[in-house]
């Protein structure tokens, strides 16, 4: 519901929680109602545990840095960052895909 509907119509007052028991009961009958309300309570409780643990899990990632992006200096080796010397006949990705799409 957006923010105008409920600046409009607000949120059910007293009276109004009474005619939605009531309406509930008639829907539900006396012996379910409490069942129905326990189920409810008890999601409620797993949706927020389950928010928490997202939340936990997200600062946890936010706080600790990833390795897996981070280069490793004992992985690399010498050659994977110097640049071609410019005398060198090495070609550059460019070169070659433009003398892929000359041919």
């Amino acid at each position: 519901m957006d923010h105008a509907m409920l600046a409009i119509f607000g949120l059910p007052g007293g009276f109004e929680w009474i005619i939605i028991a009531g309406a509930a009961l008639l829907l539900f009958g006396g012996r379910r109602l409490p069942g129905i309300a326990r189920a409810f309570g008890q999601s409620i409780v797993e949706f927020k545990k389950g928010l928490h643990d997202v939340k936990d899990e997200i600062n946890d990632a936010a706080n600790s840095p990833d390795k897996t992006s981070l280069p490793d200096d004992s992985r690399r080796s010498d050659q994977s960052h110097k640049l071609p010397e410019s005398g060198s006949t090495e070609k550059s990705a460019a070169d070659k895909s433009e003398e892929h799409v000359n041919h």
